[in-house]
């Protein structure tokens, strides 16, 4: 049985989130008839009773001096229209296992699963269902990772049986064929696509599906930067690659300072007193395109691991962005299908950015904002950090044959996939339906947790090599690790979000939060401890 908790703000006290809604449904969507909204906060826990769901409430999820909650009933009766969102089953919500968690320290015992969602109560004269159609769909909801919850869910827990390693019959592909397998997927050109036909024709075989995958993300515009590493011809003349100018201009300056550059996950130049600094700039364009929130989390996310993944660990101590939109006053007409309003999404990117750093407790401490029409179907998002190390422990080193591969912090769920491939496709206006697996839930108190652990093994020299799990997920940060003696994947012992997931899933997922470290067999033990 699932018992439900319902918790708001108590008579006379602000909803500081129904006031911003009802700010954004006035003067973004220029709706009137809403004239107060008030929020409420839903938690469901599966396989305890009515009498400890009272306990939680009591202990952990109303604050008595400004809230009040109900078990099991609404809190919202006297509203004219209610409704519900919340995160899409299989779609990884961040609170669940801090519920579970806090749940299990206040010593509830017999809790299956936990969940959270928002509940909002719209008050007004004359509320159309038209007005609350353009309100969940502008503003409460994003279809790819969100719904309205039409009936209480009979479960939470997520069932799913794993699926089974295909073969994918390329040889035999016509062009038709090989740019249908590889749309809205792969993202590979049919020039592209013919030499991996070729390949396995001189192979005499067909591919798995993971290895059409890995190749994929292998080749995706984020992992080996294409358009960084192009013939670039100005005015007739071909001048060198964007990427090579960059690499060639560092060497050229032989500055004694610059520790490490073009090898690691950041760049690093000596600081004071025996430390370094190291820095890491990049993109999250296409994702933060369908959904602007959780995506820019997720590349704040994303270079914090790589400051953290840099030499033997570092500690991140800043975040920094530049972002390009087109002008925000731009008239909804010139909008293309399927893309969002850029003042919708700098708002939300600008959120996200802040969120996921201050609830680490990693300051923003500069940035930038850029507006052009030419923005206006994908925005740049920009996100970057900067980090502190001992200078010794600053240079990249190789696993030994025999060491151990050991994957630190979050699970791994269908969340993210397609994300390092999605960066080389079109935005469309297909794009928001076909590739919402390639979104990032973003859970930073994860990430403290794991970056806290990894230092404290840093420090007692139990790393022997680190990288993070970002685009192409175990494949790329396992397969880069293991390059050049090679290296096996216990994908079967890989920690799941929930059943169901395919190998190729698991070994390509982009789900968030994870590191991965080489270590010595002897340090097993003590490591798992930490």
């Amino acid at each position: 049985m699932i018992q439900e908790v319902r918790v708001i703000a108590k008579p006379g006290i602000p909803d500081s989130k129904g006031d911003e809604c009802l700010y954004e449904i006035n003067r973004t969507l220029g709706i009137k008839s809403v004239k107060r909204v008030r929020t409420a906060r839903v938690f469901r826990f599966e396989g305890i009773s009515a009498e400890k769901a009272n306990l939680l409430a009591v202990k952990l999820l109303a604050e008595d001096v400004f809230q009040t909650y109900r078990i099991n009933g609404s809190v919202l009766e006297d509203a004219p229209v209610v409704l519900e969102v919340a995160y899409k089953p299989g779609v990884m919500n961040p609170e669940a296992a801090s519920l579970m968690k806090s749940a299990s320290d206040l010593g509830v015992s017999g809790l299956i699963a936990a969940d959270s969602s928002w509940e909002y109560g719209f008050y007004g004269d004359d509320i159309s269902e038209k007005d609350i159609d353009r309100i969940v769909n502008s503003l409460l909801v994003n279809a790819t990772i969100e719904y309205v919850v039409k009936e209480p869910p009979k479960t939470l827990v997520i069932k799913g049986l794993p699926g089974h390693t295909r073969i994918i019959p390329i040889r035999n592909m016509n062009d038709d064929e090989l740019m249908a397998l590889s749309q809205d997927n792969l993202f590979l050109n049919l020039e592209e696509m013919k030499v991996v036909q070729d390949y396995f024709s001189s192979l005499q075989r067909d591919p798995t599906d993971c290895e059409i995958e890995i190749i994929a993300q292998t080749w995706s515009e984020h992992c080996v930067h294409k358009t960084f590493k192009a013939k670039i011809l100005v005015n007739g003349q071909e001048k060198p690659p964007f990427l090579e100018r960059l690499k060639e201009a560092t060497a050229s300056c032989r500055h004694p300072l610059v520790l490490s550059a073009f090898v690691d996950n950041s760049g690093v130049m000596e600081f004071y007193e025996g430390t370094a600094i190291c820095g890491k700039v990049e993109t999250h364009n296409s994702p933060s395109a369908i959904e602007p929130y959780g995506d820019a989390m997720t590349g704040s996310g994303g270079v914090f691991r790589d400051i953290v993944g840099t030499g033997l660990g570092a500690k991140v101590l800043a975040s920094t962005d530049m972002f390009c939109f087109a002008p925000i006053g731009i008239p909804d007409a010139e909008i293309p299908p399927g893309c969002l309003h850029p003042h919708y999404l700098l708002r939300r990117v600008v959120a996200g950015v802040k969120d996921y750093g201050n609830r680490m407790g990693i300051p923003t401490n500069n940035g930038s904002v850029h507006f052009h029409p030419d923005f206006k179907a994908k925005p740049t998002v920009i996100v970057g950090a900067y980090g502190i190390l001992p200078a010794a422990s600053s240079t990249k080193r190789e696993p030994y044959p025999g060491d151990l591969v050991v994957t630190v912090g979050g699970r791994t769920g269908r969340d993210g996939i397609h994300g390092a491939t999605f960066s080389s496709g079109e935005m469309t206006d297909r794009t928001m339906d076909v590739n919402a697996s390639a979104v990032q839930i973003g859970h930073p108190i994860e990430e403290k947790r794991m970056f806290d652990a990894i230092l404290a093994a840093r420090d007692e020299g139990l790393i022997r090599t680190i990288t993070d799990c970002g685009a192409g997920g175990f494949a790329s940060a396992i397969g880069e690790m293991g390059s050049k003696i090679g290296v096996s994947i216990a994908l079967d012992r890989a920690p799941l979000k929930y059943p169901g997931l395919a190998p190729w899933e698991i070994l390509l997922s982009e789900s968030q939060e994870r590191m991965i470290l080489a270590i010595a067999p002897a340090n097993l033990e003590r490591l798992m401890e930490i």
